[in-house]
């Protein structure tokens, strides 16, 4: 170094040693100033060379020079290599001095003519120089992302050129824009726009099945990842995905076409060999459907319509439920088909009427095997997935599925409730051996298990699945009453579970949660209910024992304030007023309604209901409820409370007959209305009668003007004929040489 610096002062051993901030200073003015271009580019090279020793020099001294050769020597390579190599050594954070990359990186890139010239050296075709300027700009987005997304947008070309990465044939260049095209478009719908106008999705489709759709690396995985930020929340962008025809590609990206023989196979082929990229990449295919289809979105209903059209539905349901295929890549194609078929008719009808081929062996209840490859109707498949002893994450996404199918679909939840009846042992229309199934024998099974303490969490989601079917359908309540199992109804056959039920507490919330929902707005449950002493005796028992779980207290105090709003008094022994003194006189009402508020409160009840993307750490989930449960009883308790500890309340029927005040005020209506259209009627008379009257007038006028009009043209042609007669009279006169003054 000192043979360096003793070089650029150009003198011996005697002359006084030249420091690191001249030698920079020199340089700086040498690039800066000298009008050989060799001597500016030794300069720069000499700066590249210090700025690692002395970064705060070469930043705050020749920062400028720098800019200036970028600017004026563009055509030398090495000029501009090495000046882009120097910039971004200067601006990137270490580790011992984050603050100094950041001030250095917040100078350069205030002047936004600073990030335009970068932009502008991306059209050179050098390799060396391409790469650099691109990892200079990823360093200058890291460091600031807001102002370098305002400069680009400020480049009249800028956002073309970051485009333009795309279709470089060298895979390295390729790659990092991809990248720096990922974090530029994070949260800016500008950049997204202009970025996704620029053909930007054609491009990512060209790239990904060149190599190989989700066979391919992490190239694959990239260009998903653009897509999505330019996807999300991005309601132009949508329209143009769909309306380019891009979205048509989706179901391309789910062929599999490996080396191995080169022939293209559906991912629910048991040959497809699974590695955690393709996985991965599988992944964020899934992740872009469930963005164009997620819920409260304006495209979500259109998208829905060509997806379902292009067959997705059934192809993610039929992998879903492959063995062969990774369980994470399972549990999203669940979640995606929950999205594509929640309030959607159409969709909901392709799921209910797909028959899948299961590729392993599944155990019904009881222990029943189907052979591989059998057809499955696809809820019998779902059902069965959650019942069975399956990972915990992908049973709870079967039941999302199970209720988004249901969501707005009262007639399915009918068709399947008709099924939920033990079919016939003898079915000589079944293929095997084993009986035959239905999802409502399955649901049933599940209910009435008794071996639930091997699996406390079968009977949980069993009784999950039956709440699905019953929520807020006033029919499908009905129906479920007339199931009876040996003579005695599903009422009682749950309510004899829970009270000799010695399970997991989940057996008990599960069952608890099902009939909560079961017994509102139901006056025949409730009757049916209260038909057994017993049943209510438990619910005050289990309210009065402190060693009792509170979710368990607060759900038996929920259902007790069902029986009593709902109660129309067919139990002598159990009116309405009889529970009201009950519950008000062994509980009181101050802790009968703070059961309700310590399960509100209970972080199982204020916890963010999310997707389980992931396998539980523990032996048994933290779950408890399901999330439209929870809305449920956050938006009824507080009514249903307050009804039971108004003591004033003395009305024996849950609802008041308002039909007889409803009839008169319908009949004061109609005597308003009939007041009302006699002023009406006089007044059009009148109208009417002046509108004639007028008409009569103007019929009247009409004739006088067309009278006058005729008699204006006649002294018109009168007195055309008269002057015609006295200009002959003149002529003539003008013959005997008369004169006239006028002329």
């Amino acid at each position: 170094m000192d043979l360096f610096f003793g070089a650029l002062r150009g003198g011996g051993e005697q002359d006084k040693q030249q420091t690191a901030e001249e030698t920079i200073a020199k340089l700086s003015d040498r690039a800066l100033n000298s009008s050989l271009l060799e001597d500016r580019r030794s300069a720069i090279l000499g700066l590249r060379g210090l700025c690692r020793d002395w970064k705060l020099q070469v930043g705050t001294k020749a920062m400028p020079s720098l800019i200036h050769c970028l600017k004026n020597d563009r055509m030398d390579t090495d000029i501009t290599k090495a000046s882009l190599e120097t910039l971004n050594h200067l601006c990137t954070k270490d580790n011992d001095e984050q603050d100094l990359g950041s001030m250095l990186t917040e100078i350069f890139i205030k002047d936004h003519q600073n990030v335009a010239l970068l932009l502008d050296i991306l059209a050179e075709v050098d390799f060396y120089v391409r790469y650099n300027c691109v990892q200079f700009l990823t360093t200058l987005l890291n460091n600031s992302r807001l102002q370098f997304q305002e400069a680009v947008m400020t480049s009249p070309m800028g956002v073309s050129r970051l485009i333009d990465l795309l279709d470089d044939h060298r895979e390295i260049i390729r790659n990092e824009g991809l990248l720096l095209l990922i974090s530029v478009t994070e949260q800016n719908a500008d950049i997204q726009k202009v970025v996704a106008f620029e053909n930007a999705f054609e491009r990512l489709f060209t790239i990904i099945l060149e190599e190989g759709a989700t066979d391919g690396g992490i190239i694959v995985q990239d260009c998903l990842q653009l897509m999505q930020n330019l996807l999300r929340y991005n309601v132009s962008n949508q329209n143009l995905f769909r309306e380019t025809s891009c979205i048509n590609h989706i179901p391309n990206l789910f062929v599999s076409k490996q080396a191995e023989d080169n022939i293209e196979k559906p991912l629910t082929d048991p040959s497809v060999h699974w590695t955690n990229q393709k996985a991965a990449n599988t992944q964020h295919v899934l992740h872009l459907i469930r963005i164009l289809v997620g819920p409260n979105t304006a495209n979500t209903f259109v998208n829905q319509n060509v997806l379902g059209n292009l067959k997705i539905v059934q192809d993610l349901f039929s992998a879903s439920m492959s063995g062969h295929i990774p369980d994470q890549v399972r549990v999203l194609c669940l979640y995606t088909v929950s999205d594509l078929v929640r309030n959607h008719e159409q969709n909901q009808n392709r799921l209910g009427n797909a028959i899948i081929m299961r590729t392993q062996q599944v155990s019904g209840l009881p222990q029943q095997k189907l052979p591989p490859g059998q057809p499955t109707p696809s809820l019998v498949a779902l059902i069965s997935t959650a019942l069975e002893k399956e990972k915990f994450y992908l049973r709870y996404a079967c039941l999302q599925v199970f209720e988004s199918y249901l969501t707005g679909n009262a007639d399915a939840q009918l068709a399947i409730l008709s099924t939920m009846v033990e079919p016939p042992q003898d079915n000589p229309n079944t293929p095997s051996s084993s009986p035959p199934v239905s999802a409502g024998s399955l649901l049933l099974k599940g209910l009435l298990d008794t071996e639930s303490k091997r699996d406390p969490y079968q009977k949980w989601f069993a009784s999950q699945f039956l709440l699905f079917l019953m929520a807020d359908n006033a029919k499908a309540k009905q129906q479920t009453l007339k199931i009876k199992i040996d003579g005695v109804s599903l009422v009682h056959q749950l309510c004899f579970q829970l009270i000799t039920s010695k399970d997991d507490i989940r057996v008990q919330i599960g069952l608890l949660s099902l009939l909560s929902v079961w017994l509102f707005d139901c006056v025949q449950c409730c009757a049916e209910f209260l038909s057994e002493g017993s049943n209510v005796q438990f619910l005050v028992e289990q309210m009065s024992h402190a060693s009792v779980d509170t979710m368990v207290q607060g759900l038996c105090a929920f259902m007790f304030s069902c029986l009593v709003q709902f109660n129309n008094d067919s139990e002598p022994s159990f009116t309405r007023s009889n529970l009201q003194s009950l519950a008000l006189s062994r509980i009181g009402p101050d802790v009968f309604s703070s059961k309700i508020a310590r399960l509100k409160e209970s972080t199982h009840f204020t916890s963010k209901f999310t997707d389980l993307l992931e396998e539980p750490k523990e032996k048994l989930a933290s779950i408890f409820f399901e999330q439209q449960f929870v809305d449920f009883f956050k938006m009824e308790a507080d009514h249903l409370i307050k009804s039971l500890v108004n003591t004033r309340q003395k009305s024996p029927g849950p609802k008041i007959d308002l039909s007889s005040k409803v009839k008169e005020q319908e009949d004061r209506i109609k005597q308003l209305e009939s007041q009302l259209e006699k002023p009406k009627t006089d007044e059009l008379s009148l109208l009417k009668s002046t509108v004639q009257s007028l008409q009569s007038k103007i019929e009247q006028m009409q004739l006088q003007y067309n009278q006058l009009n005729e008699e204006h043209e006649d002294l018109l042609l009168l007195l055309a004929d008269q002057d015609q007669e006295m200009q002959v009279y003149k002529d003539q006169l003008k013959a005997y040489g008369h004169t006239f003054e006028d002329e």
